[in-house]
């Protein structure tokens, strides 16, 4: 037998006040399990109505619902038994038999179902037990980033979703990072988004917890989604919830051409955002959309130049539009990336700019087109007078000469 490490245990009052680089790393780059499809999927309809009190929810009241429940707790037993469950971390390692292995690969290839989980789920998300806890985030929250694997509409009952999403309330940082995905899926199926977003609203510090939550709204919701982002937008007063709900629309996973539309035209306006981080997400989103999208953004960003108002956190984004030194596929045309290294160039070049600017312009300009001209743009910036932007440019010609044969 395994020693549950409970060493660092952090109490239940902690809510989850987790940086923003953390929160969105375990929750959208694998935190918990990986199962073998990430798409958001329905649920089946093999759901009964949620208890109340937790002492109901002991009772589940279908055989669908029993079955899954006693089958969880086997599995999340033999996990505390038998891996090494880390109660501050949230993560569940190096089982002896496999058992987290065996306990999920049922579900992943179908042959179990997942929506029968979510009221047991709910239970052991809110256990005083806190090794149960762990393994309900860490193992459990994984799975239920897809409700189910066939396609259909999920039956998920609002009292079920309420359940959760009282849970999330008081999870602690990260337990409730490896939990949000699947929260936010159950509540967007439950049509308990307004709910979620109640819940959480009050929770200023954990702001680092809403883009997940409002890229997981249009994932899993489709537009149904998007009215409560734009009351979430109305009644936002910061600009990390602003931007939050600026980059959620690239969280929608083959977005359908009237999608697009409706989201993107919603977004363009705050490309012109007096808030640099409000304003940077939405450019972001502009060049995820394409097309007409990425011309409004060049247009914007020419603008700028010209006015000599461009702030560096335009030309960070404008790099995304062409193919990358790294060899990313470019996401604008071959007109647009011409366009937007002339613009970027032109940037450069402009002394009235600040020096934040110029040296991210021409870094941009590096990282899309690391050739002959941009050497020759260095070269140029290396003869300008601010000594930031010498020193990039210093460095880029170094990296493009160096790299010749």
């Amino acid at each position: 037998m395994r020693i549950v490490d409970l060493r660092r245990l952090v109490t239940r009052k902690m809510r989850f006040p987790l940086g923003f680089a953390v929160a969105m790393a375990l929750a959208t780059s694998g935190c918990g399990p990986s199962t073998s499809n990430d798409r958001p999927h329905a649920a089946t309809s093999e759901q009964g109505p949620l208890a109340q009190t937790a002492a109901e929810r002991s009772q589940p009241q279908t055989p669908a619902q029993r079955e899954a429940r006693a089958s969880l707790f086997a599995a999340v037993d033999a996990m505390i038994a038998n891996c090494e469950v880390d109660a501050e971390l949230c993560t569940v390692s190096r089982c002896a038999n496999n058992e987290q292995r065996q306990f999920l690969e049922p579900y992943d290839d179908g042959s179990r179902q997942r929506a029968p989980l979510l009221d047991a789920w709910a239970e052991l998300l809110v256990s005083d037990d806190a090794a149960r806890a762990t393994v309900g985030a860490y193992v459990v929250g994984g799975l239920m980033r897809s409700i189910s694997l066939d396609g259909s509409r999920p039956v998920v009952p609002p009292s079920t979703a309420k359940a959760l999403i009282e849970s999330l309330a008081d999870l602690p940082r990260f337990h409730a990072a490896r939990s949000v995905m699947g929260v936010t899926h159950a509540a967007a199926l439950a049509g308990e988004l307004d709910a979620l977003l109640t819940a959480v609203a009050s929770h200023t510090h954990d702001e680092a917890l809403f883009p997940i939550i409002y890229g997981s709204m249009l994932r899993y919701a489709r537009l149904t989604g998007f009215p409560p982002l734009q009351l979430a937008l109305e009644q936002s007063a910061t600009p990390r919830i602003a931007a939050a709900i600026m980059s959620a629309p690239r969280a929608l996973v083959d977005a359908t051409p009237a999608e697009q539309a409706t989201l993107c035209e919603w977004v363009r306006p705050f490309i012109a955002e007096a808030r640099p981080s409000v304003a940077n997400e939405a450019a972001n989103t502009m060049i995820w959309c394409g097309g007409a999208f990425i011309d409004a953004l060049l247009d914007h960003a020419a603008a700028q130049v010209d006015a000599s108002t461009m702030d560096k956190n335009l030309t960070i984004p404008l790099r995304g539009i062409c193919a990358s030194s790294r060899g990313a596929r470019p996401r604008g045309s071959a007109a647009q990336c011409a366009r937007n290294l002339q613009i970027l160039e032109t940037a450069v070049l402009n002394p009235e700019l600040s020096e934040g600017a110029r040296v991210q312009a021409l870094v941009s300009v590096h990282r899309q087109r690391p050739d002959e001209a941009t050497l020759k743009l260095a070269k140029t910036a290396q003869r300008q007078p601010q000594e930031r932007l010498r020193f990039r440019a210093a460095a880029i010609v170094k990296s493009l000469t160096s790299s010749r044969p």
